[in-house]
């Protein structure tokens, strides 16, 4: 299977190496807007092309991954999906609902997966079944940043996605306090189950915390959850099982809490 990455910056990189590890695939193209950049990245592996647009992409080449700026994930997505790819685009997959919408509607219509990296799904540490839990603590805690990415979007986005899948079941938003570097939020299931979640960009380091029906989980340790959810994106484009991987719809729903949170916060 040839695939490409757009996006020849660190995230872009990270991808094309964990694809270029997979069995059975081929990395064929890198895109970037940089054509520098592309051919730099693109150098790196025997036979693989730069491109500055999808649009531009070599026939043959059947799925995507994504690593650009936030911003212009939705918009690399309806350029990759018009085109019949299938896509793994990094998180949130659009900045808003109605986009993300779109954006699933347009992968039903031509039957191509819409995957979503969420990636601490394929942490190995990440042992509970999904569904099984009935109460989830997160909190994410770091430095501020200028010019760093809304908050919500950026790390709040990741822990909504694990609630909703820990959990089961839809969740609705109880209580939301958000500020712009503090944002906490309070979220249940009809049947009692509850999420209480923070992300703060209050700490001069970064610190992760996560509980499961009061259980520590320690997501710091061993494994590489970026090669695990890449081969399992390029499984579900060969129509394959894929285990944990977060398609369009997930993403979706994380949106529409987080909207949700804004309206009450």
């Amino acid at each position: 299977m040839q695939v490409a990455v757009v996006g020849a910056g660190r995230w872009g990189r990270l991808h094309a190496a964990k694809l270029a590890a997979v069995p059975g695939v081929r990395l064929a193209a890198v895109v970037d807007v940089d054509a520098d950049r592309a051919a730099a990245l693109a150098g790196l592996y025997p036979g693989a092309v730069a491109c500055d647009r999808v649009a531009a992409l070599p026939a043959g080449v059947q799925a995507v991954t994504v690593a650009v700026d936030m911003g212009n994930l939705a918009l690399v997505a309806r350029a990759a999906l018009a085109r019949g790819l299938h896509a793994l685009v990094e998180k949130p997959l659009a900045l808003d609902v109605a986009t993300a919408e779109a954006l699933v509607a347009a992968a039903e219509r031509r039957d191509r997966v819409l995957a979503v990296g969420f990636l601490e799904r394929f942490n190995p540490a990440l042992t509970v079944a999904p569904g099984a839990v009935r109460r989830l603590v997160a909190r994410r805690l770091g430095p501020s940043a200028a010019g760093a990415a809304p908050l919500d979007l950026d790390w709040l986005v990741h822990d909504l996605d694990l609630a909703a899948w820990l959990l089961g079941g839809p969740l609705s938003v109880e209580r939301a306090r958000f500020r712009e570097d503090d944002l906490r939020l309070e979220l249940a299931t009809l049947d009692g189950r509850s999420a209480r979640l923070r992300a703060a960009r209050c700490a001069p380091v970064a610190r992760r915390r996560l509980w499961a029906d009061g259980a520590r989980i320690d997501l710091g340790g061993p494994g590489d959850a970026l090669a695990a959810q890449i081969a399992a994106f390029c499984a579900a484009a060969r129509g394959r099982p894929a285990g944990a991987l977060a398609r369009g719809e997930d993403a979706l729903r994380a949106l529409t809490l987080i909207e949700a949170a804004r309206a009450r916060g």
